[in-house]
């Protein structure tokens, strides 16, 4: 099932008016040429004449059943609101989850498809930014892929460049760590992470 809805939107660099398809909801075992569009950065997007590309503010509910993976994008406190509800009343199991904004669910798709853990990924990106020669707890750092155990990220600050890190130390950090969410945790984003890091170094595991 995919669903769809229109919103009439105007260009910030133009002002031209247009109506935009919003996809809302997808699910990947029915559509799953969806999920490549998504990560191809092709949904919710408005293509104005003027040449100028805008990513669009919107909710979108990212279902894969066979990775058992519910991804909520809500960018307003509101929609997180509603998101917290949504994911109660389903009563469905696998891993849920809310992010604010599109790149976020993209990121949640690419750890997932990694064979990765998303709280352990998080928690590697603080200590990550911590170590830093000028750490910057706030600065942008987006998983991308694995190869040749090799963790790869994105810095997005000052223009995208890339980032490595072994794989075993996201293992070692998995293996050692008691961080693990607990059930119902939707949230798992730097704040999480950054309080189960400051936990791990207080109580030593």
């Amino acid at each position: 099932m995919k669903i769809t809805g229109t919103a009439h939107v105007t260009c910030p660099a133009c002002e031209r008016e247009h109506d935009v398809t919003l996809v809302q909801s997808i699910n990947t075992q029915e559509h799953p040429e969806a999920k490549q569009q998504l990560l191809e950065g092709n949904f919710d997007v408005l293509d104005c004449e003027c040449g100028k590309r805008t990513q669009l503010v919107a909710e979108l509910l990212y279902v894969d059943p066979i990775a058992n993976l519910y991804v909520q994008v809500a960018p307003t406190d509101e929609a997180m609101a509603k998101g917290e509800q949504a994911f109660a009343g389903a009563g469905a199991g696998g891993t849920q989850r809310l992010v604010p904004s599109l790149n976020a669910l993209v990121e949640k798709i690419k750890i997932a498809d990694a064979g990765l853990e998303d709280w352990v990924v998080e928690m590697v990106k603080v200590l990550l930014l911590a170590s830093r020669s000028e750490p910057d707890l706030n600065a942008v750092l987006l998983f991308d892929h694995v190869a040749d155990n090799v963790l790869h990220w994105v810095m997005l600050a000052g223009g995208a460049r890339a980032m490595q890190s072994p794989l075993a130390a996201y293992e070692k950090l998995a293996s050692r760590t008691q961080a693990r969410p607990k059930s119902g945790e939707l949230r798992i984003d730097r704040m999480w992470a950054i309080a189960a890091v400051q936990k791990m170094m207080r109580d030593g595991n």
